[in-house]
C-alpha cells in the first residue's frame, strides 16, 4: 500500500443495502479496504462479516416515526426477523412496490443521519469519504485530491444534476465532506431533526435534503467530474475523457457500478503499478485505458456488446455495418446482431453479450438475463458482435497520451 501520513486524516464510509452485504462487501475486504486504515460500514441492518462490524444507521431514528411511517415497515421486518449471518435476499422484501419503498427509505433517511454517525465514529478525521457498495475507489487519487484543500473550510466534493441553478448532489458517484462541513451538517441535523423528518415525506430524494443542508451551512459544492465516475470500466465513454484545458490529464477517484471482476482487475493494476513504479504520480485515465482497455478493442469481437448507442440500420451484414460506421467521420464503434446495426461516436469497451439487459440501463453495469425470446440479448441470441474503427481509436489514444506527457 502507498505510504502516507495524510491517510490517517480520512475516514471512508461504505454504504451497503441489507440485501447486498454478503454479496458486495467481501470484494472490498480483499481489495481497496486493505489499504484504508480508517473506515466504517453502514447498512439498514446490523451484521458481522469476516470480522467486520456493519452498523445500522437507522436505529437512532425516533421510535414513533419508525412505527408510523410506511417505509419503515420493511426495515422493522428485517430487524424482527434477523438471524445471525442471515443472507438477506431481494425475495424476502416482497414485490416491486415494497422494493420501491425500501429504496425510498434508504434515500430519505440515510444521508444526514449517516453524516452525523460518521462524525461520532471518528471525530478527529479531517475528511469523510462516502462510497456505495459497487463503487471502486482509487485510494491514491482520493488522497492526492483531498490534500489540495483546507478541511477547516466547508467543502462538499461530489457530482450530480443541475435542477435550475442548483446542483443536485448524487451519492451514487461517491462524495466527500470536509470536517467543517460535516460538523455543520451534523449540528443542523440535531437541531432541526423534526423538520427534516417531515420534509422527506414530500420530497423523498435524499440528495435534495443534502443539497438544502449544504446551502444552509454555506458549504462550497465542488463538482468533480470526470474524477468521480457514474460508469464502470466497461461502460465509461472514454472519448468523453479526451484532453481539454480544464481537466488536462485527469486521474479518476472512483468508478461506479463495478462488478467483482472489475474490482479485481483494477486492484491488480494498482498493485502492479505500485510495485513497478513506487513513488510516481497517481494513475490517470490514460494509464487505465492503455493498460486495461485499449488492447481489448478489436476490429471484430464475437459474443461481445460494446454498448453502442446511436444511429441504427437494419438488414445489413457485419461488414456493411462497419462500412456504415466508417462513412461517418465521428463514428468510432458499432455492434451487430441478426441484421441490426448500431453505430456510435462514444468509445466504450462493453462486456460479454450475455450480461447485457437489452436496453440503455445496461450501460450502468451488468444485469441478469431475461428469458424472453423477444430480447435480442437473451441467451438464445448470443450472435451479437462488436467492432471498433481501430485507426480512430488509435488517434484518440494518441491525443490522450500526448495530453499526459
Amino acid at each position: 500500500c502507498l505510504a502516507s501520513d495524510f491517510q490517517n486524516d480520512v475516514l471512508v464510509v461504505l454504504q451497503v443495502d441489507a440485501t447486498d452485504i454478503y454479496k458486495k462487501l467481501p470484494i472490498h475486504f480483499e481489495t481497496v479496504l486493505r489499504c484504508v486504515p480508517n473506515y466504517v460500514i453502514y447498512s439498514d441492518t446490523e451484521a458481522i462479516i469476516e470480522g467486520h462490524y456493519i452498523y445500522d444507521f437507522l436505529n437512532q431514528v425516533n421510535d414513533t416515526l419508525r412505527s408510523t411511517i410506511f417505509e419503515f415497515e420493511l426495515y422493522n421486518r428485517l430487524r424482527t426477523n434477523a438471524r445471525p449471518r442471515q443472507k438477506y435476499q431481494t425475495s424476502q422484501l416482497g414485490g416491486g412496490l415494497e422494493l420501491a419503498y425500501a429504496r425510498r427509505l434508504r434515500y430519505q433517511w440515510k444521508l444526514l443521519p449517516m453524516a452525523e454517525r460518521a462524525l461520532q465514529y471518528r471525530p478527529q478525521a479531517k475528511w469523510f469519504v462516502f462510497l456505495e457498495a459497487d463503487t471502486y475507489m482509487v485510494w491514491q487519487n482520493v488522497l492526492e485530491w483531498l490534500a489540495r484543500f483546507n478541511p477547516e473550510q466547508a467543502y462538499y466534493f461530489g457530482s450530480g444534476t443541475y435542477v435550475g441553478d442548483d446542483l443536485l448532489p448524487s451519492e451514487n458517484l461517491g462524495f466527500a465532506f470536509s470536517r467543517h462541513a460535516i460538523e455543520e451538517i451534523a449540528e443542523y441535523w440535531r437541531g432541526y431533526q423534526t423538520k427534516w423528518h417531515q420534509y422527506p415525506n414530500k420530497q423523498w430524494a435524499g440528495d435534495i435534503t443534502i443539497r438544502h443542508a449544504l446551502q444552509r451551512v454555506r458549504s462550497s459544492i465542488v463538482p468533480t467530474l470526470p474524477y468521480l465516475q457514474v460508469n464502470s470500466l466497461s461502460s465509461i465513454d472514454w472519448a468523453a475523457l479526451g484532453p481539454n484545458e480544464q481537466s488536462g490529464c485527469p486521474a479518476p477517484m472512483t468508478f461506479h457500478h463495478m462488478t467483482e471482476e472489475e474490482f479485481t482487475i483494477m486492484w491488480k493494476f494498482e498493485q502492479e503499478r505500485l510495485r513497478r513504479n513506487s513513488g510516481i504520480g497517481p494513475p490517470t485515465f490514460r494509464d487505465i485505458f492503455k493498460r486495461l482497455v485499449y488492447h481489448q478493442m478489436q476490429p471484430k469481437r464475437a459474443s461481445w456488446d460494446n454498448l453502442s448507442v446511436g444511429l441504427e440500420y437494419t438488414r445489413l451484414s457485419f461488414e456493411k455495418c462497419r462500412l456504415a460506421c466508417e462513412s461517418k467521420p465521428t463514428c468510432v464503434q458499432f455492434s451487430y446482431t441478426r441484421g441490426r446495426c448500431l453505430t456510435s461516436r462514444e468509445l466504450r469497451l462493453g462486456q460479454v453479450a450475455d450480461l447485457k439487459c437489452g436496453n440503455s440501463s445496461g450501460l450502468h453495469g451488468s444485469c441478469d438475463m431475461t428469458k424472453s425470446s423477444g430480447n435480442i440479448y437473451s441467451p438464445e441470441h448470443k450472435s451479437i458482435q462488436s467492432g471498433w474503427i481501430m485507426q480512430r481509436v488509435s488517434s484518440y489514444f494518441q491525443r490522450l497520451d500526448w495530453s499526459c506527457d
